[in-house]
Formats: structure tokens, C-alpha cells, sequence
């Protein structure tokens, strides 16, 4: 029931927490490969690689503002779809600019 959701939506946070601070691990890896001039990587993997963070914070504070106590389905929804909505016309508004 509700403790379940309370636990998961703790755990689901500690999560994305803890996978953003190893995506900072992994790019300080790639900065001293960078210096040492073996880089690996093409530049379309960085540019998609530079959106994880972004997709990172905004589940987090999703899940921040969101909690099981004020949990009301209705304004979860509609803050979900403002998000994609937003998501979607920030690419779309870089990809032609």
C-alpha cells in the first residue's frame, strides 16, 4: 500500500542520486582521456551523453515535489505532460535555431 510507495519512491530518488554521481564519474574519466588525447568518443555521443543529467535532475525533483504524502494522481499527470510538452519544444526549438 502506501508504505510501499513511500519506500520506492525513497529508493527510486537514492537511485537517480547515486546514477548521477557516477555519470560525474564517467566524464571526469573521459576529461583525463581527453588530456591524454585518447578519446574515444564522437561528438554525437557527447551531445546525447550531455542530456542525461538534465533527464536525471527533472525525474529527481519530479520525484522531490511529488511525494506519496501529497500524492494527488491528477497533478501528477499534468505535470508530467508540461514536462514532456517542454522537453519536447526545448530540442525541437535548438534542433531549427
Amino acid at each position: 500500500g502506501i508504505q510501499s510507495l513511500k519506500e520506492s519512491w525513497l529508493l527510486a530518488k537514492i537511485i537517480l542520486v547515486i546514477s548521477l554521481t557516477f555519470y560525474h564519474f564517467f566524464l571526469f574519466n573521459c576529461l583525463k582521456k581527453f588530456s591524454d588525447n585518447e578519446n574515444g568518443h564522437t561528438p554525437k555521443f557527447f551531445r546525447i551523453i550531455n542530456e542525461v543529467p538534465t533527464v536525471l535532475l527533472i525525474i529527481i525533483i519530479f520525484l522531490v515535489v511529488f511525494k506519496p504524502d501529497n500524492y494527488d494522481q491528477s497533478l501528477f499527470l499534468d505535470y508530467f505532460r508540461f514536462l514532456v510538452i517542454f522537453w519536447v519544444y526545448l530540442h525541437l526549438n535548438i534542433k531549427f535555431n
